[in-house]
């Protein structure tokens, strides 16, 4: 019986950080009304790793067909992306207090934890992108996990709560 709970363990986690992040994936097009400049930017990218974090999600739960190549690009997307997100948080007035800004100051006051999570993330999406072609679904699903959960601490930690 430990056995099948463990097997289905990860299948929960995973659902739980989909609804996440297609959750912060609807409300970041609602917020974005207004954003101007380095904040735009940031929110424009975040969307734009929220899609393709959300098509491959689907593909998992069973909303759209498997698509190794398709899970492959939105990997390099995320990591594209990625390796610029410690640019798009400048600590300046701009950045911190831009209208509807959905960044906590604990990014510039845990600077390096943030961009140690950006290097996880890029290191994660890389891996991702680099087992999209492997047969075996479940490692590609691990891995995708694994890129989720990054997400997900990130936006516990760093980002407004939404209401």
């Amino acid at each position: 019986m430990k056995q099948r709970e463990k097997k289905h363990l990860p299948g929960a986690l995973l659902a739980t950080l989909l609804g996440a992040v297609v959750a912060a994936s609807a409300l970041n097009a609602y917020a974005h009304g207004g954003a101007s400049g380095i904040v735009k930017e940031r929110m424009d990218a975040m969307e734009l790793m929220g899609k393709a974090m959300k098509t491959v999600g689907e593909m998992f739960k069973g909303q759209r067909a498997y698509d190794a190549d398709a899970i492959k690009a939105a990997a390099e997307l995320i990591s594209r992306h990625a390796q610029d997100i410690p640019g798009l948080f400048p600590d300046s007035h701009a950045s911190r207090h831009g209208k509807v800004t959905e960044a906590l100051p604990a990014i510039w006051e845990q600077k390096d934890r943030f961009d140690a999570l950006s290097e996880d993330m890029l290191r994660e999406s890389l891996l991702l992108a680099a087992v999209a072609q492997d047969e075996e679904k479940r490692e590609v699903r691990r891995q995708f996990a694994k890129t989720a959960k990054i997400c997900s601490s990130c936006h516990t930690a760093f980002r407004k709560p939404k209401d």
